[in-house]
């Protein structure tokens, strides 16, 4: 656990672990893993759809060669944001500029 997820699992509820483990990773798929290091890697503060890294492919499900940013305004619906100072994979300031 503390290698993807906290620097100390001792703030974990380590006997729900085999729970947690059970469930990676939740029926996320390659695109699912390589979208999140698309954004986390991002050089601007933005939210983007899937980069298919191919100008052509891109084209054909965006209508132009980058993909294009969420409109996070349409959502309309309770959201919850979770991160924690250990967190490894949410940054304080990035769970910040989300909640922004």
């Amino acid at each position: 656990m503390e290698a993807f997820f906290d620097e100390n699992p001792k703030v974990d509820n380590m006997d729900r672990s085999d729970v947690y483990i059970s469930n990676l990773p939740s029926g996320a798929s390659y695109h699912n893993f390589i979208h999140y290091a698309q954004l986390i890697n991002e050089k601007t503060e933005a939210f983007k759809r899937y980069d298919y890294d191919n100008d052509r492919l891109n084209i054909e499900h965006y209508g132009q060669t980058t993909p294009p940013s969420y409109d996070l305004s349409l959502l309309d619906f309770p959201i919850a944001i979770f991160g924690g100072k250990l967190d490894k994979l949410v940054d304080p300031k990035d769970a910040d500029w989300t909640y922004q």
